[in-house]
């Protein structure tokens, strides 16, 4: 009842010849044997008699048991142990479909060739170079996926004759073995010396090569994976097809092409040799698109064609784009809508004013003013502040809390002139000081004058305690361009202090003039302003319902940190336009998941600050239909948003993080991470250049160096990196995959794990601490601490009441943890997978009171 291990049939054709079919399990036999067989089979067809072979494959299995091959084999997994010492890299490709938590084995194939040309070419380099072409190919090949994988250290598997005795060549048999060859490239080094190590880590491997890969499998006791392969995910073989045509058959003949629709790997080069050399991509159709393996394809011609001509260039040179391709490569806008007539955000304003004076401009519970009472208010401050000296540039820090003097405020800096810096009455009186002395503002417009730190020496204006008598309450005359400073925010800095961003007035013009957003916004929106203004969305919040002729409601804290509070506010005054980080709406969300009311008004939902997973929006989607929802993107360092997205219905079932296209006055390109632009697909950092970038970090010139680039590409345009790690979707979009760094978003901020590090390790008592972000009960992210004491007693509340006096509320973590040491991998950093996650008991214990 069992199959055979070997069957031969002859098929009629239906059209002139025969086929014949030869079906021998993979137990019994490899390609030399297919080559054995099919020479024998040449010669009895030709009426030879065979010669009786010298030795039977029974005698390599006896072979294979003797003591002498034991010990040959202990020496061989010495070496194969000692190249995993350190650990077992794992290849991380970018796919274009969500890995399957059990692996499938559906496969496809892509082929083309390489040219007799470039094929002659890279038999002299290898001959130049005394290696192999099997090892050109090979180093290549390693060249090709540290290109896509952005990894240096690479497992590419291999498989070997396994007949090391001339003997065994006539025997027909499985003699097959597979190595795993691991090469770790180093980007300044140049091909030439890249592959002359390759070249001694293959013969080093082949003179281990008997030893089984299924027992160094289990000798490594790797982590169980049901998604991969183990060891690694995948394969180069070179095969030599030439053989198979020096067998002199009487008869036409020719390879009957099958199509296998079976991956074994992730992915498998097959090289086959011949006067073209004929390129055979095995791909996992689970994981990858054809276009995907075609485009690689490309990749590898392409790498070929630079490395022969140049080997000693350096491996981060290679490209993947040809010239013709980069220009391709480039994430172009829609074409820029009409210009604002205004060169500045309050000379938008006041054109609104002109035109519409008695719109209301603004809400603030039972008070409302009116667009030409807003402006009359503001240019009597703006009339004071310029009396007192505030101009072009100069930064006036304001320290306001959610007030219609806020916005009264913001608009009287711009019109004196100056910059203003936002600065929340709630930051601690240390980080207060910073910014007010690294913005070297000499002015300060306050609510209450205990909000401003003692230690300041500039001029402290307490607007409640101003006189305006006498003051004018026309415009005053316009002093500011478009290249001015409008605003600097300061954002949390790795280096344990936060740096201040100068965003100029063209930065954030361009959203309301000359980008418009696909938004269709118009002077019928009503818009609430919910974020802290020290967040540029809340730039964008005031600016875009202002500069639209919009009405802005102006929620207060109690209103934003209460979910019903805020759904009343959004319901009473019938909010049209909302602005919302995904975390902060997730509350909202829930209320009227568990408790529906009436239906909100509100026309156009804006996610930004935060990933955002569409999939998680599909209960509201149900719920309010009607509603369009759009994914914004944007740092600080780009005037508030650089792309944007208007979700679909397919979006909204994906767990893709879907940012868009860059807006009309920007152009966006992803780039390795040495500087080369990257094909379609391929993750990378994403840079952005146009009218949003901004004038950089005040006072850190070196920062802004490293942040503010060009590239020879592009001579003459200055870009902005922006440490996102994203890639270019098939539709032209752009999916946000994470960070390059450590930095993290809470509700919206910038934060950088390592400020608050440097002020845990200023603790006395702290020897080491990692902050990361984590998911509590499949909720929002919440940043959990991870310390290292010495062994003094310590409470999470005290811990909490220092970095209060350190730190805003959104940087202090919500979660200590306590161990003994931090985990850390081969190189020496921080093993954030093996850091415990904090339980479910940890979150009902309440860890504020209480020592974890």
């Amino acid at each position: 009842g069992k199959a055979p291990l070997f069957r031969a049939a002859l098929i009629p054709l239906e059209t002139e010849g025969h086929l014949m079919v030869w079906d021998l399990h993979h137990i019994i036999s490899d390609g030399v044997s297919m080559e054995v067989l099919m020479r024998d089979w040449s010669a009895l067809y030709q009426g030879e008699e065979l010669e009786a072979p010298r030795i039977q494959y029974k005698d390599y299995a006896v072979w294979q048991q003797s003591e002498s091959r034991r010990k040959a084999m202990e020496k061989q997994e010495g070496y194969w142990m000692q190249r995993f010492a350190d650990g077992v890299p794992v290849l991380e490709l970018p796919t274009d479909f969500p890995r399957p938590p059990e692996q499938t084995f559906d496969g496809e194939t892509v082929s083309h060739q390489i040219e007799m040309n470039l094929n002659r070419e890279l038999q002299r380099l290898a001959r130049e170079e005394g290696v192999t072409l099997y090892m050109l190919l090979l180093a290549a090949y390693h060249v090709l996926l540290s290109k896509y994988s952005g990894q240096d250290d690479i497992v590419i598997g291999t498989a070997v004759a396994g007949r090391p005795h001339a003997d065994l060549e006539q025997v027909v048999g499985m003699f097959v073995n597979t190595l795993a060859l691991r090469h770790q490239s180093r980007p300044e080094e140049s091909f030439r010396d890249f592959l002359a190590r390759v070249r001694k880590q293959v013969v080093q491997a082949q003179e281990h090569g008997d030893y089984p890969f299924e027992e160094l499998v289990e000798r490594l006791e790797l982590p169980r994976d049901l998604s991969r392969t183990p060891l690694f995910s995948t394969m180069f073989i070179l095969q030599n097809t030439e053989q198979t045509k020096v067998h002199n058959f009487s008869l036409d003949r020719s390879f009957y092409p099958l199509n296998h629709k079976v991956a074994k790997y992730d992915l498998t080069l097959i090289v086959e040799t011949g006067n073209r050399l004929s390129i055979h991509w095995e791909y996992n159709t689970s994981l990858f698109r054809r276009e995907t393996v075609e485009q690689m394809g490309h990749g590898l011609t392409y790498l070929l064609e630079q490395l022969v001509y140049e080997p000693s260039r350096t491996l981060k040179d290679f490209q993947l784009l040809r010239e013709d391709q980069q220009k391709q490569a480039w994430l172009l806008s829609t074409p820029e809508g009409d210009r604002p007539r205004a060169e500045t955000l309050h000379g938008l304003f006041e054109q609104r004013v002109e035109q519409m004076p008695q719109k209301t401009a603004l809400i603030a519970g039972k008070r409302r003013f009116s667009y030409e009472e807003l402006n009359r208010q503001a240019n009597r401050l703006a009339h004071f502040l310029r009396k007192q000296g505030v101009g072009v540039d100069q930064p006036v820090g304001l320290v306001m809390d959610r007030t219609p003097e806020m916005i009264i405020g913001i608009l009287a800096v711009l019109k004196a002139g100056g910059a203003y810096v936002p600065i929340d009455p709630d930051y601690p009186e240390e980080r207060k000081r910073f910014i007010l002395k690294d913005s070297r503002s000499e002015h300060v417009l306050t609510g209450e004058p205990e909000w401003v730190p003692e230690s300041f020496v500039g001029k402290v204006w307490v607007y409640r305690e101003l006189d305006f008598t006498g003051l004018p309450v026309d415009n005053p005359d316009p002093v500011n361009r478009e290249k001015d400073l409008s605003y600097i925010i300061y954002t949390s800095g790795s280096t344990g202090r936060p740096k201040g961003v100068m965003v100029e007035h063209r930065n954030v013009l361009r959203l309301v003039g000359t980008d418009r957003l696909p938004l269709e916004i118009d002077e019928r929106e009503i818009w609430v302003q919910c974020h802290s203004f020290c967040f540029d969305v809340s730039v964008w919040e005031i600016f875009g319902s202002l500069g639209n002729g919009a009405s802005l409601v102006l929620a207060t804290k109690e209103e934003i940190l209460d979910p019903e509070r805020f759904r009343h506010l959004l319901y009473s005054e019938k909010v049209t336009v909302l602005c919302q980080t995904p975390s902060a709406f997730m509350s909202l969300m829930n209320l009227e998941r568990t408790q529906p009311k009436a239906d909100l008004f509100v026309q156009k939902l804006l996610f930004a600050g935060e990933a955002l997973i569409p999939s998680t929006l599909q209960f509201w989607q149900s719920r309010y239909p009607q509603m369009s929802l759009f994914n914004l993107y944007g740092p600080t360092e780009i005037g508030i948003y650089a792309t944007c997205r208007k979700l679909t219905d397919s979006d909204l079932i994906q767990n893709t993080s879907h940012i868009g296209v860059p807006l009309p006055s920007l152009r966006a390109c992803i780039l390795d991470r040495h500087g080369n632009l990257l094909p379609p697909g391929v993750p990378g950092e994403l840079h952005i250049m146009g009218t949003g970038v901004t004038r950089g970090y005040l006072n850190r010139p070196e920062l802004t160096d490293e942040r503010f680039v060009e590239r020879d590409f592009a001579p003459g345009e200055r870009m902005y990196r922006t440490g996102d790690l994203v890639r270019q979707l098939p539709d032209g979009g752009l999916e946000y995959l994470g960070r390059l760094d450590d930095q993290l978003k809470v509700r919206g901020h910038r934060v950088e794990p390592g400020e608050i590090q440097a002020y845990l390790l200023e603790c006395d008592f702290v020897m080491d601490a990692v902050v990361l972000p984590r998911q509590i009960n499949k909720g929002t992210n919440e940043l959990v601490a991870y310390i290292v004491t010495d062994g003094r007693d310590w409470s999470v509340k005290g811990l909490r009441k220092y970095l209060a006096s350190k730190l805003p509320d959104y940087m202090i973590p919500s979660y200590f943890v306590a161990l003994e040491s931090l985990p850390l991998t081969p190189n020496g950093k921080v093993d954030h997978r093996a850091l415990p996650e904090p339980t479910e008991q940890l979150v009902r214990e309440s860890p504020y009171e209480k020592p974890v």
